[in-house]
């Protein structure tokens, strides 16, 4: 989270926390509904196979495997976003030593 307000100037912090905070919410929603559509589309398309509850579970095994694929791919871009400077991790900052 804190990467995403790294170049936002002080005086635009209460726009940028507005806007992030609705991209955050309305993706979380439009996420859970794609993943609703999927399984629901695996399951429609299992059904005419016997045993109802084996095309929902198999239906829960797609999706679940599709969230971690796309955790997986998102985790890469995430580990290159640069991190705080040394100094402040050290936080030797301004001491002069």
């Amino acid at each position: 989270m804190a990467a995403a307000f790294k170049a936002v100037l002080p005086a635009e912090m209460p726009r940028a926390t507005s806007a992030l905070n609705t991209l955050q919410r309305i993706g979380g929603a439009i996420g859970t509904a794609l993943f609703a559509i999927l399984q629901h589309a695996i399951t429609a398309s299992q059904a005419s196979h016997p045993g109802r509850v084996a095309a929902v579970a198999s239906a829960f095994g797609h999706t679940f495997w599709v969230a971690v694929a796309l955790i997986a791919a998102t985790l890469v871009p995430a580990l290159l976003l640069p991190g705080p400077a040394r100094e402040q991790q050290t936080g030797l900052a301004g001491t002069g030593t």
